[in-house]
């Protein structure tokens, strides 16, 4: 019998984070069960979920553009019976989030969406508790066979001379799978 096999960023091509083990990703970032995170552009929940199941103690907060992915998000969170996620889905409900209350941000394939990709990490500059991280999930230049075009991409090279520049220093990077790469920043 013949194994049909399919690539998970093609089959679920309107949210890339779909196509990124949740758990493989997990291992990479400094998360504690007790941990405040921010996961920005969350889209349905595929990380946001696992990522509340990670942080018992903690509290994840979603933010997303999109009413229909937040309303998706609410139903599946119901289902799994998780209480410590907070839908945000504007810049000013973010703006409820304290000062120096969040131990980490995800931002999953966000920066080659955003033209003000400097304001983007700004924004929540103010919310990052000291030594607070930031994970950048992007995907790789030349890897044009799934995702956007080669052009839109940005390369890792471009998001740590960014970070830079608002003031994040860079602690990390890997190469998540050929199409992804994780650069991990501190405040």
């Amino acid at each position: 019998m013949e194994r049909k096999t399919t690539s998970p960023d093609a089959t679920h091509a309107s949210s890339p984070a779909e196509g990124l083990d949740p758990l493989r990703l997990f291992a990479q970032l400094p998360l504690r069960p007790y941990h405040c995170v921010l996961d920005l552009r969350c889209g349905n929940g595929h990380l946001t979920i696992p990522m509340a199941k990670s942080l018992f103690d903690g509290r994840v907060y979603a933010r997303d553009g999109s009413a229909a992915a937040l309303d998706e998000l609410k139903q599946r969170l119901a289902q799994a019976r998780l209480s410590n996620v907070t839908l945000v889905s504007t810049e000013k409900e973010q703006q409820s989030i304290g000062d120096d209350t969040l131990d980490g941000v995800l931002v999953p394939f966000a920066l080659h969406q955003t033209a003000d990709r400097e304001g983007l990490l700004r924004e929540f500059l103010p919310k990052l508790k000291r030594s607070a991280w930031v994970a950048i999930v992007e995907w790789q230049k030349g890897q044009a066979a799934v995702g956007p075009p080669d052009e839109e991409r940005i390369a890792e090279a471009d998001v740590m001379a960014l970070a830079k520049t608002v003031g994040l220093r860079i602690s990390g990077r890997r190469t998540l799978t050929s199409n992804y790469y994780l650069v991990l920043l501190r405040k």
